[in-house]
């Protein structure tokens, strides 16, 4: 599929997709209800419309999401910094991350007082 199918074929259904929510709208345009916010009588608004209260929920959603984007972005930022720190300092290798020989002494294979007083007598 080309690049002009495929613009043709998102224009197809981003209409269908407007269409849809505007059966969704004309459909519950006379709808309402009774929203509590508190569990007495002055914490309910009644006769609100269904497309209202969506509208709300949805913003609201918006807006509690808004601190995770931020802190997903500066996580990824600060990802891609220490990617780019490590790339650009030379790794340093400790003596027990080298590959060993067997039978071969290591600096920390070091003898013991015993055996090093043993030794000198």
């Amino acid at each position: 599929m080309g690049e002009s199918e495929m613009s043709v074929f998102k224009l197809v259904l981003f209409i269908l997709l407007l269409l849809i929510i505007g059966a969704f709208i004309i459909f519950n345009v006379g709808n309402t209800s009774s929203i509590s916010i508190w569990p007495t009588e002055k914490g309910t608004f009644n006769d609100v419309p269904i497309l209202l209260s969506f509208f709300v929920i949805y913003i609201l959603g918006l807006i509690s999401a808004i601190p995770f984007f931020i802190g997903f972005r500066y996580r990824m930022r600060r990802r891609k910094k220490e990617a780019d720190d490590s790339a650009k300092k030379p790794k340093k290798v400790k003596s027990r991350d080298k590959a060993r020989v067997l039978g071969a002494k290591s600096d920390h294979d070091e003898p013991a007082d015993s055996e090093q007083e043993s030794e000198t007598e």
